[in-house]
């Protein structure tokens, strides 16, 4: 089976912004104590069958770091644990048959040959419904795999980076490779099997930088922004992409914008309030979460210009401890379908990861059943039973 992709779909993607940690994005210990196991089979077997039996395109499967950060006493804290995103998204391909799935992996750590063979294991054995979020640096592993992740300074990273997706999709053809570059070597042929998306996988990138967007520009479909940007902001990055599309020799719109947004639906909006609400208040007021609105913890570039037009008083912590760089977007299903309706119509967003503050299967089950619907009817999102393949 080979599968081509469809290019002139403008209705919006929608999937779940997976939660691979006790707690994605809600910083609070105390709400982590009532969410599902992380670690528990049986609970990813039931989130990805409300996602995908709720009507969801994709999960998105991020992979924040590979160092524990023990608390001074020795125990382990919530976000020291971190499902490894191939292998979690592996997992969820046995559990679903038609849902879209998007794995993180660190090319500034992975070798690219590495990279090439899980991500064709995972689009053949997923039915080709695979993509590759690209991440150019190491995922904070700098200290744990010093002699692998130090590799030269930002753009150095960059390069590096476009240079393995070059070995990458090469490899994904199935033909032999003689490669010399400036980082890598690699000659041979790769053993099969071979991704049956062409020409390969679908591909996400979400850097920031001039060096991210020309990243971007060479390779990507969607490119991931956070989702609280303002619309000028916004602007400029289209902008950007644009002009580096021009230079890249790729037509113009040949990327789609992804956000990032969190979700809470309730009946009424008085409702939602209340519970977003309650969750601020629980939100953790730690130096651990100062920190991480300082500089995302070391991990990610893409979200500290957004953290960093921040004030530090408790009351914009706790705004960035409920939902990290994630636009909010709780309220009652009209409410949740509107906010998303305005991304679509006035910052040209054609997908958006969404993250559930409270992610039980019943979540997500208030959203797909109360909202998608809703923006059925407004033309901006269709079933993908309906519209068939495509990323």
């Amino acid at each position: 089976m080979i599968l081509e992709r469809r290019c002139g779909d403008e209705t919006m993607r929608i999937g779940l912004f997976y939660p691979h940690t006790p707690i994605p994005h809600l910083h609070s210990e105390r709400v982590a104590q009532r969410l599902p196991n992380v670690l528990d089979i049986n609970v990813h077997r039931q989130v990805v069958g409300a996602c995908e039996s709720g009507g969801f395109d994709f999960v998105f499967s991020y992979d924040t770091t590979w160092t524990a950060h023990p608390r001074p006493d020795g125990s382990v804290s919530a976000r020291s644990i971190a499902l490894m995103s191939p292998m979690l998204m592996m997992a969820l391909a046995a559990m679903s048959s038609r849902i879209g799935l998007v794995s993180t992996m660190h090319v500034g750590l992975l070798h690219p040959v590495v990279v090439a063979r899980i991500g064709a294991h995972l689009d053949a054995l997923s039915g080709g419904r695979w993509a590759l979020n690209i991440v150019a640096g190491a995922g904070g592993a700098g200290a744990l795999i010093s002699d692998v992740a130090h590799q030269g300074d930002h753009d150095s990273r960059y390069a590096r980076a476009s240079e393995a997706m070059q070995i990458i999709t090469h490899l994904w053809t199935g033909e032999a490779i003689d490669f010399q570059g400036d980082f890598y070597r690699v000659q041979g042929a790769m053993v099969r099997p071979c991704p049956v998306q062409r020409p390969y996988p679908a591909l996400v990138s979400a850097g920031a930088s001039p060096a991210g967007i020309r990243l971007a520009a060479r390779w990507a479909n969607w490119h991931f922004m956070p989702g609280r940007m303002d619309a000028a902001d916004v602007r400029a990055r289209h902008a950007e992409l644009e002009q580096a599309l021009a230079a890249a020799g790729r037509p113009a719109k040949s990327i789609r914008s992804l956000r990032h947004v969190s979700i809470l639906v309730r009946d009424t909006a008085d409702e939602a309030q209340e519970a977003t609400e309650s969750l601020l208040s629980e939100v953790d007021l730690s130096d651990e979460l100062r920190h991480y609105m300082s500089g995302s913890g070391g991990f990610s570039k893409t979200y500290d210009s957004i953290y960093e037009k921040y004030d530090k008083d408790d009351a914009a912590v706790r705004r960035v401890g409920l939902s990290s760089g994630a636009l909010v977007n709780h309220g009652s299903p009209e409410q949740v379908a509107e906010g998303l309706k305005h991304l679509y119509d006035h910052q040209q967003c054609r997908g958006v990861a969404l993250t559930f503050p409270l992610w039980h299967p019943e979540e997500i089950k208030r959203f797909t059943d109360g909202v998608l619907p809703i923006l059925e009817r407004m033309g901006i999102w269709k079933s993908p039973i309906r519209h068939g393949w495509s990323w």
